[in-house]
């Protein structure tokens, strides 16, 4: 659906959604970030209102892993900047203002957004699919809750950028389905019957105590 509405977004899209990263973030990154040969992009700043910083906001940069899913749509969105001749796209910003296409002048483009034209994007989509708004960081609780669901809190603390575990467990959101299928995998684990083994294959305590004492009867007379 989003694709539809803002193409031009969907890298944006993707960033937000499966790495968790912030919309301040994520607007700030420049192509040299870049590092196919590590398969990581670099999260060194962030920005706000047009405004760059050196660091992000807890302060600290971080790797984000740079899947080939997502080096997909990123090139994707390089080569569709270049063939609609992006007025930005000389300013080594991955996500830079139009300028005159955007209703700025042509000194604006290149520019850091002030506003979060992804952001109208997403109310677009949301829109068209009939469904509850979306925020740009409302994504990234999706994503911090996607993540969790498959990795440990260390790793996808590395990912996030969350300083402490209480941030952590604030952008993760249990559903009774999760609940459900915990009680269940420990319910399958206890009741399920352990497969029958050979009495002459069992050592020490899996033999059990009933056939234990019964050598020791036979060993006494």
């Amino acid at each position: 659906m989003f694709p539809s509405v803002a193409p031009q977004r969907n890298a944006m899209l993707y960033l937000l959604t499966f790495t968790a990263i912030r919309w301040g973030e994520a607007s700030a990154l420049r192509w040299e970030d870049l590092d196919s040969e590590a398969g990581v992009f670099r999260v060194n700043r962030a920005q706000y209102m047009g405004t760059a910083t050196e660091l992000t906001k807890s302060g600290k940069a971080k790797e984000v892993p740079l899947t080939p899913e997502i080096a997909k749509v990123i090139a994707d969105h390089h080569r569709w900047m270049i063939e609609a001749q992006h007025q930005g796209l000389p300013s080594g910003w991955m996500f830079p203002t139009w300028g005159k296409k955007a209703g700025k002048s042509e000194e604006q483009a290149g520019e850091l957004h002030e506003g979060n034209p992804f952001g109208k994007a997403l109310d677009a989509a949301c829109v068209k699919a009939e469904i509850q708004k979306i925020t740009p960081h409302g994504l990234r609780h999706t994503g911090n809750d996607l993540l969790r669901r498959f990795a440990s809190r260390e790793v996808v603390m590395a990912i996030t950028g969350h300083s402490t575990p209480a941030m952590h467990s604030h952008y993760s959101h249990v559903d009774q389905n999760e609940k459900a299928d915990a009680v269940g995998e420990v319910i399958e684990l206890i009741t399920t019957a352990p497969k029958p083994q050979r009495e002459d294959r069992k050592r020490g305590p899996e033999r059990g105590l009933t056939a234990i004492a019964a050598e020791a009867a036979v060993a006494t007379g």
